[in-house]
Order: C-alpha cells, then structure tokens, then sequence
C-alpha cells in the first residue's frame, strides 16, 4: 500500500558512514518499485549524498547546499608542549601508527599524509559515484560543482539538475500530486499496519537477534565500558532465546586489554552462535580488535578501519615545574622507579607528570613490549580473518583502511550497514528474514559523538527492538568538541609509556571533521 517515502531532512548532522546506511536503504527502496521524495533546507556533504538518492528532491526557496568537498587534517601541539615545558617522547616504531605525532610533531608525516588522502579521496568518490548515478550528471559535472560548491543556492541547484522542486514545507503534498499524478494519503510510518501489530502475535518466544553496541574509546570501566560490553555479549551467548549477536562498532580503539575482553566473548560465541560486526564511522586499532573473531565483518565503504599497529607515548617534565614556579622531591629504591614520580599541577589540570625522560635502557624496555604487543595483535587477526601471518602484516604497520579497501584486502567481508547484519545473522541461524523475530539492544545506545552508532530506527525496526538494558552514563565521548583532545591527551598522560591501540586524536570525532568542509 506504500507508493513512496517522505524524509524530513531539516536539521539532520549525520556522519558519512551513517548517510552511506541510510541513502542505501532508500535506494533499496527504490528498487522495489517505492519513490522517494527529500525535503531539504540547507546541509553539507552528508545530507547532499543522501538527498541525491530521491525521485523528487524539494528545497526551501531560501535554502542551499554547501558542497566543497572532504577535509581531514590534524593540531600538531609539539609547540605548545614544547613552551609548556612538557617533553614528548613518541614511541613510534610502526610507520602508519600515528596515534600521537601530532604531540611530537609539527606537521603530517609522509605516512600520515598518504593514508588520510587515500581516506579522503575515497570519501569523495564515493559520493561522486552515487550522486552523479543518481542524478544523471558526468564525473566531469559533479567536479565543477564541488569546485564552486562553496554555497549554491535552491535556484542554482535546480538549474544544475541537482534539485526537483523549490517549495516550502506545507506546499509538499502539491509535489507529491505532480509526482504521483494523484492526491495520496500521508501518514507516520508508525501508523502503517506493520507497526500496529500486537507483541503476542507469535505463537511461543519469538527468535532473537542481539544487537551488542561497542561505541567508545576501548576502555574497561569508561569509554565502551568494556567489561559490561563483554558481559551483555555472554549473556547473549547464553540466552536460548538469541538465535545470533551483531556486534556495532564505533571506536578508535585505546587500552588493548579492553579490546580483547570483548574480543575473546565474542570468540567464545563464535563457537555456538552466528556472530557478525557491523562497524560504524571508526572502527579501527582496538575498534578493529574488538571483532576481529566474529564469522563475519560488515563496514560502510568510508567507515575508517584497520589500523594493525601499536603506539606509546611518554610525556614528562621538561621544564614545566620550573615554568609554574613549582619543586618536586622524592626518595625510591629502584632504578626505575622514580618514573612513576611527578609533579602534580591541579590548577592546570595535571595530575601527574612523570619528572624525567625515559634512560636508553628503559626505553629500549618499552620498545619490546611494544612488539610483543604489536606481533600479538597480528597474530590475532590472522587467526580471527583465517590468514597467513604474512598476509596480516602487510596489511599492518598501523595502516588506516576504508572499508572498501579493507574488504579488498579482506580485513571486511561486506559493504553494509547494520541492517544487512541482522539480516545475515538471520539467515546464518538458518531463518528468513521475513520469519518473526524480535531485536534487543544492550546496552542502549548511549549519548555523545557516538550518537549515530544506532540506525535500527531509521532502517525502520524500531518495532522490533527491546532495550535489554540502560545506557551507559558517560558511554562513548560524551564530552564537547572542545574538549575531545584534553580528553585525549589526559588518556595519553594517564597511561603514559603503555601500549595503546588507539588511532589520532582527530578520529574520534572524524565525523566532524568530515562534516567541516561544509
């Protein structure tokens, strides 16, 4: 009885993974025969890729799209540091790992620049391929309207072929006549039958998908809370009633050890249950980790994957103590032990702030631990993507991927959102999609950059879904975007000289990032 789909698209900030998800499922849409109607006010590239998917694409009169194309860059503070009087020692031994040049450094690395602009050009094809699909415009065309996309107004895009109808809000139903050649019904989704029907409908307990979210920095009691992420993957291990888990990454990885607590549950779950990933905007270093064992991993083509690679950073008092006027004095018994000594400068928010650099000798110590950390870590994802340890390292070395040359390399099985991963664990527990079934969620999505780790809703399921448990207070980064790098660095200041698996500073909020070359 649905000819077609009204979307709402005022207001809408959404990240490039989660448009891909979501302009996908449209264009499913679309396939089966459904038209698509996108009432846009003004938006950047993300809301631009998704609108280009509508049979009739309507504007505001005063409205426009700012359309100049992807960025990706980072702050180098080795300055600032530097005039702080806080040493950096980056204990970098991978060439791709680049998890903390931007304290010790003042500009990219040559690494660091080659992989950011495989990652942007790969987010701005994409886009151009679908758009220029969509709307019936050469490569060639698209260019020249990202050269001047810097603001293009509702007229100037309906001469450039790029939007149907200039009409505001309550004048949709007139396009719709026009498209549809007919005055059509308009409702909520929620008020269709599909939605209406009773819970009790199914004779007995119906089948369960159990939809895992791991969102955050890999941590064990903040971040992803992963000891509570692995204790929801057991308890669906455990649950008779879950046919299968979809584990939803969104993180740029951090302490390995809160990885591998989730790693290791799914691993175990693996073994009896259909287990898949669905990885969101970031799911690389310890967001790789976290689903490296599942039976099968799903990413949008510019999710930000990969990065095999292991980082530590030792910052230290260089000159701070005597900047802030402020004395320090200890006795140890011990070689090392006074590395774990500092001064403590709370009125600018530090801590403790180890008092020297790292001796030749302690730091060849950590470099050690570095590789048996880093030689695990691949290892691991040779076991867990059925490859030759070789293979594994040469897709290592720290390397960001997308996820459509993660999946080229096979570090990613399939393009799809986290619809396809429900609809694969489905039909890995040998059901059909269309059978009854019924969707938990645990823990609930939680708040904060993260926010668009959930898209069950949008794909239309939110009738399906039952949150098993609350969110998470503080789950993700709930934090501003001002205060995403102090977060980072406290995590770098806090765990300073360990081995991270964590990517730069500038992907946990990557979504932004992308977002600023509106």
């Amino acid at each position: 009885d649905v000819a077609g789909v009204v979307v709402d698209m005022r207001g809408t900030t959404i990240s490039a993974s989660a448009a891909w998800e979501v302009r996908s499922a449209l264009e499913r849409f679309r396939q089966q025969g459904g038209r698509v109607v996108v009432y846009v006010e003004r938006g950047g590239m993300s809301v631009f890729h998704i609108a280009s998917i509508a049979d009739r694409l309507v504007m505001h009169p005063e409205g426009g799209f700012s359309v100049p194309g992807y960025v990706a860059g980072s702050t180098y503070l080795a300055d600032f540091f530097e005039a702080a009087g806080v040493g950096v020692d980056e204990l970098r031994e991978f060439a791709y790992k680049s998890g903390a040049e931007t304290l010790s450094r003042r500009e990219m690395s040559d690494e660091e620049r080659e992989q950011r602009a495989d990652m942007i050009d790969e987010y701005y094809t994409l886009t151009r391929d679908d758009v220029t699909a969509s709307r019936g415009l050469s490569a060639d065309e698209y260019d020249e309207i990202i050269r001047d996309g810097l603001q293009l107004t509702a007229g100037g895009l309906r001469k450039l072929g790029l939007v149907d109808s200039v009409a505001r809000e309550g004048e949709l139903s007139d396009v719709i006549e026009e498209l549809e050649g007919a005055p059509l019904v308009q409702r909520a989704a929620s008020e269709l039958p599909a939605f209406q029907y009773p819970d009790d409908d199914y004779w007995g307990t119906r089948p369960t998908v159990a939809v895992v979210y791991a969102v955050g920095t890999t941590q064990i009691e903040s971040g992803m809370h992963a000891r509570r992420v692995a204790e929801a993957i057991r308890n669906a291990r455990r649950d008779p009633n879950v046919v299968g888990v979809v584990l939803r990454v969104d993180s740029p990885g951090g302490d390995p050890l809160a990885a591998d607590l989730v790693a290791e549950e799914l691993r175990k779950t693996s073994e009896e249950k259909p287990t898949v990933v669905s990885q969101a905007g970031v799911a690389a270093s310890g967001g790789y980790w976290v689903g490296m064992y599942a039976d099968h991993k799903l990413a949008a083509p510019n999710t930000v994957t990969g990065s095999i690679g292991v980082i530590a950073t030792w910052l230290y008092d260089d000159g701070v103590s005597d900047l802030m006027r402020v004395a320090t004095d200890h006795v140890a018994r011990g070689e090392s032990a006074d590395l774990g000594f500092g001064p403590s400068i709370p009125l600018l928010g530090i801590q403790l702030l180890p008092s020297r650099a790292l001796t030749e000798r302690e730091r060849g110590l950590m470099v050690d631990y570095l590789y048996e950390l880093y030689d695990r870590f691949v290892e691991k994802v040779a076991e867990g993507r059925d490859m030759e340890a070789a293979q594994a390292e040469e897709l290592a070395q720290g390397r960001v991927w997308t996820g459509r040359a993660a999946q080229e390399r096979d570090l990613v099985d399939i393009l799809g959102g986290i619809d396809d991963a429900v609809e694969l664990v489905l039909r890995e527990a040998g059901l059909s999609p269309e059978h009854p079934y019924t969707v938990t969620e645990s823990p609930a999505p939680p708040a904060g950059p993260w926010m668009q780790a959930t898209l069950l809703g949008a794909l239309g399921m939110e009738n399906r879904i039952e949150h098993v448990t609350p969110a998470l207070p503080g789950a993700g980064l709930a934090v501003a975007d001002a205060d995403l790098m102090k977060a980072y660095v406290d995590l770098l200041m806090e765990r300073s000289g360990d081995p991270l698996v964590v990517l730069p500073f500038e992907h946990l909020h990557q979504h932004y990032l992308l977002e600023a070359g509106n």
